[in-house]
């Protein structure tokens, strides 16, 4: 494949790259503003439920796990509420509070000091908890929490398809570069990424003079001393890159 053909066949796959681009970037802002604001949505629904949150308080945190706070000081962390499964879903939902709440009153019990008029009311409060789990609140859990699941794969869905473009013009691209860095006259000043043998981090470096000995060339740099002979340790991709400007904004797809 000539250098001509990889670069037609790389702009071929990524197409209007900038707009795919920035559309991704759009997406994935917007997602994420929709998920905190639905996540919000459920972090009401489950700070409601405190009874008293001065001595017991139920709350979400941001990235959607549950935890109750005594007045005590015990912290009782649960399961990713999203994660939440079952074909009846609102019974999965009462019997996924139902969990936490055992849980923490367990924690509870075993608190040091802790009274029998404490461990009273705090029984009260878990009862009263799990009594407002109403069908009519069960059903708006339900729904909610579903709203997010579907946001939620509709921005991995998007995911996926912008990273298989991605993966698709990052191949095209090695393709194209590799062509080009065998046909191109490397010439003095010349900017070439050069991978570093001790660091194996890539130097951008500025040719200094280049010679030929039996079709095998040899590249001197103006940075330092080094020589290097044949093209494996120059980074295809980047040194295409810095020498085709008219294709950088490529570079945001490349990993």
């Amino acid at each position: 494949m000539t250098y001509e053909e990889a670069l037609t066949r790389l702009l071929q796959i990524a197409g209007d790259y900038n707009e795919v681009y920035n559309t991704r970037a759009l997406n994935e802002a917007i997602a994420r503003k929709e998920l905190e604001q639905i996540n919000v949505e459920i972090k009401k629904l489950v700070e409601d439920l405190s009874p008293s949150p001065d001595f017991l308080n139920i709350t979400l945190d941001s990235c959607g796990y549950p935890m109750i706070l005594s007045s005590r000081g015990n912290v009782t962390f649960y399961n990713w509420i999203y994660g939440i499964m079952g074909e009846d879903k609102e019974e999965a939902i009462r019997s996924y509070f139902e969990r936490l709440l055992l849980m923490f009153l367990k924690s509870y019990i075993r608190t040091d000091c802790v009274t029998l008029e404490e461990i009273t009311r705090t029984n009260s409060y878990v009862s009263l908890i799990y009594r407002s789990l109403t069908p009519e609140l069960l059903e708006t859990f339900s729904s909610t929490i579903q709203k997010w699941k579907d946001r939620r794969a509709e921005d991995d869905k998007d995911m996926k398809n912008f990273a298989d473009y991605r993966v698709s013009v990052c191949a095209a691209m090695k393709d194209a570069a590799i062509c080009w860095l065998r046909e191109v006259e490397i010439l003095p000043d010349m900017k070439l990424s050069i991978v570093n043998l001790k660091t194996r981090v890539s130097e951008v470096r500025t040719v200094k003079r280049v010679s030929y000995t039996d079709d095998v060339r040899s590249i001197s740099f103006k940075e330092n001393s080094s020589i290097i002979k044949g093209d494996d340790r120059i980074e295809s991709v980047a040194s295409w890159l810095m020498n085709n400007p008219e294709y950088s904004g490529l570079s945001k797809l490349y990993y």
